[in-house]
Parts: structure tokens; sequence; C-alpha cells
């Protein structure tokens, strides 16, 4: 779990903040 959380990190990280990826961060910190 917790090496999930470091590659979605890391992911966030390279690609650029959009929609989409803010909805996915927000329903994974709602997730956990």
């Amino acid at each position: 779990m917790l090496l999930l959380l470091h590659a979605i990190r890391i992911v966030i990280r390279f690609y650029p903040l959009e929609p989409w990826q803010i909805g996915k961060n927000r329903t994974v910190m709602t997730f956990l």
C-alpha cells in the first residue's frame, strides 16, 4: 500500500495538474 502511494506521488509530480487528476487525487485521499 505504501509503495502504491509513493508511485501515485511520483505520477502526480511528473504529470501536470489537470482537472481529472485533481478529481482522482481527491478520490484517493477520500479512500485513504
